[in-house]
């Protein structure tokens, strides 16, 4: 069991483990531009990933928790847990010598959150509205090119990504 590989090699104890997937990025192609799918809209790549939380006391009741060895801790962990769960192992950007890409800080992921949650709500009203329309053009006797209009003008006022 991989909780106790950790145990064994580090003596710390794994107290729990999420594995999900709310984190990503938008992919981009060689050229640093964003890869569009058909209808022309940012494709946002959805990144599986584990956090796990640990207890630090050995057994002994010694902290193991030390910063200086934790950053080459870290990269053995992230070995072990990719690995065990079956999961891609992140790049390590020191061994490329490649500049690690800058995540967002709190505040502009929260910013971003809340973008995208406005955003839900009014693709949710969007399409509540458009239920309605279509009902609307149905018991009005509306014609195929009544249908289209309504869907052009949908797509048109859908926020993008």
């Amino acid at each position: 069991m991989w909780q106790k590989k950790i145990e064994e090699k580090f003596g710390i104890q794994v107290i729990q483990c999420a594995i999900h997937r709310d984190e990503g990025h938008f992919l981009k192609n060689e050229n640093d531009e964003y890869v569009l799918d058909e209808r022309g809209n940012r494709i946002w790549d959805l990144n599986l990933h584990a956090h796990i939380e640990f207890f630090a006391l050995d057994k002994n009741g010694i902290n193991r928790y030390k910063k200086r060895d934790w950053y080459k801790m870290g990269k053995e962990l992230q070995d072990i847990g990719a690995s065990e769960l079956g999961m891609e192992r992140g790049k390590d950007y020191a061994k490329s010598g490649q500049k690690a890409p800058k995540g967002l800080n709190r505040r502009q992921y929260a910013t971003k959150r809340a973008i995208e949650d406005r955003q839900k709500v009014k693709i949710k009203d969007l399409n509540a509205i458009n239920t309605k329309l279509r009902e609307h053009l149905k018991q009005s006797g509306a014609n195929r090119s009544n249908y289209a209009k309504l869907e052009q003008e949908k797509k048109r006022i859908t926020p993008k990504d």
